[in-house]
């Protein structure tokens, strides 16, 4: 059985595409009869190289959140992203005293 529209699910607007992400989906109704959710062992630190948080978050919750996942088991590297951080620019003039 197809799933319906499913296909949306792996388009990734042009904008993003530097993200590199995967999406996992998985279709088995039998196992999820009574349960909200399902879970896959996977090793995290082999499948992914590093995570960044949500750049409008605090420091304190950017914080809580590292320690979070870093007590979880992940050993890679954990930022907060700088997405909205203004540039830092250098100019210099010429003949400007």
């Amino acid at each position: 059985m197809e799933f319906m529209g499913c296909h949306s699910l792996f388009l990734k607007r042009q904008e993003f595409e530097h993200e590199k992400e995967f999406r996992l989906i998985v279709n088995c109704p039998e196992q999820l009869i009574g349960r909200d959710a399902i879970s896959i062992n996977i090793n995290t630190n082999k499948l992914i190289k590093s995570i960044k948080l949500d750049p409008r978050i605090s420091e304190d919750k950017y914080q809580l959140f590292k320690k979070i996942i870093q007590e979880l088991g992940y050993t890679g590297k954990i930022e907060q992203s700088k997405l909205y951080n203004p540039p830092i620019m250098n100019i210099k003039l010429k003949g400007v005293i």
